[in-house]
């Protein structure tokens, strides 16, 4: 399971690449009924996820529940991933240096769109448990994000040259870099309903454990048909540094007919993260608005939209997200539903369309939850699924 914390991490690496145009990043959502929903949840926010999407919708929830949801995703960066095969399909001379003026001009030609995309792969898991009630939450999550990134691109140290001159590559500083982020997170979570229950405030408390860690290698050393996703087992973990921080989100529900609104301002003190090269990750405050309408207690249609911004070194990245979904029970006891959404980032250019879908099964006691999600450009896949039990 994956909050939004882990979209305001994303975009703060990508600030660690200045000038990055092909890296658009992408809010994965927490839990499976919102996954499937598309990432339209904050008015929703009726189940354990709660705790993370709106801790308002605490005041949804009529017993006690324990669940746990697990997540994986692998993504690749289109133009990152087809520059580094335009680099490593033209190598050089016993990784030394480049003969051929053509294949120094398209080797040099690749670093430049490396350092342009600014992201080539990421890969993420995450697991959540959590206890909910009416009023009352408690969860510990754990959750892994690992990015390959250009580290660092020099281009005026690749040239044509012969074997032994003034052209080898040894002068050349370009890495790829892994930077591998882990945290454990705890989190309480209460609601206070006021106005005769039309608008409710929910606030969560979070301690985070972070890891940081870093590893450096030059793009030659790899083999020449390796793919960007693939560096994420080839390049391993290197030095790591710990932070322990703690943040707080406040959440609210509006009630109007048969619709809801909802907004989460998370992270209101902001974390910062310390990273082994030095550098630091600051998580700026962001701020979700969703609407859900509810013409049926079997039919709920939701749209979320999403502001954030990080700061790194002065410079400011922005998430504008728009996220939509439906979800629908089926039989009188509600024993199967099915999901299906999308989202977009509106602040990139470059960002693709994501579809998802997702389906429910419950047994009464105990349920399961399943979903899945693509992008219309097939370079994201994830999964996540869910088990939740009854305790009443």
């Amino acid at each position: 399971m994956k909050s939004m914390m882990g979209m305001s991490v994303a975009m703060a690496v990508a600030a660690l690449t200045a000038g990055a145009t092909c890296a658009a990043m992408d809010l994965v959502p927490a839990g499976v009924r919102a996954m499937g929903m598309g990432g339209a949840f904050t008015a929703v926010a009726d189940d354990p996820t709660a705790v993370y999407w709106n801790p308002a919708g605490l005041f949804l929830l009529r017993e006690w529940d324990a669940s746990w949801e697990g997540y994986l995703s692998t993504e690749t960066i289109d133009g990152a991933e087809a520059a580094l095969h335009d680099l490593l399909a033209n190598p050089p001379v016993d990784q030394s240096v480049y003969t051929d003026p053509d294949r120094a001009a398209a080797a040099a030609n690749a670093l430049k769109s490396l350092r342009e995309c600014g992201l080539l792969a990421r890969q993420e898991e995450t697991m959540l448990w959590a206890l909910t009630g009416p009023k009352f939450g408690l969860s510990l999550g754990q959750w892994s994000r690992t990015f390959i990134l250009p580290g660092a691109i020099d281009l005026d140290h690749i040239a044509a040259g012969e074997p032994g001159g003034e052209a080898s590559l040894a002068d050349n500083s370009s890495l790829l870099r892994r930077l591998d982020l882990e945290r454990t997170e705890y989190a309480i979570s209460s609601e206070l309903s006021g106005a005769g229950g039309q608008f409710v405030l929910g606030l969560t408390a979070r301690y985070q454990r972070w890891t940081a860690s870093e590893e450096w290698r030059a793009p030659w050393d790899f083999a020449a048909d390796i793919a960007a996703d693939e560096l994420v087992d080839d390049m391993k973990q290197g030095e790591s540094v710990k932070t322990g921080t703690w943040t707080i989100d406040v959440g609210l529900l509006a009630f109007m007919g048969n619709g809801r609104i909802g907004i989460t301002a998370r992270d209101l003190r902001q974390p910062v993260i310390d990273l082994p090269s030095g550098e630091e990750l600051e998580i700026e405050r962001s701020y979700r608005a969703g609407y859900a309408f509810i013409p049926s207690p079997s039919l709920t249609i939701a749209l979320d939209y999403d502001i954030g911004d990080q700061k790194i070194d002065g410079e400011t990245w922005n998430s504008r997200q728009i996220a939509f979904g439906f979800e629908k029970w089926f039989g009188e006891s509600r024993g199967l539903a099915i999901r299906a959404g999308g989202r977009r980032d509106l602040a990139w250019d470059s960002s693709p369309m994501v579809l998802t879908a997702g389906t429910t099964l419950d047994f009464g006691r105990f349920l399961l939850e399943g979903a899945a999600e693509m992008d219309l450009d097939d370079l994201r896949t994830a999964y996540t699924f869910g088990l939740g039990i009854s305790l009443n």
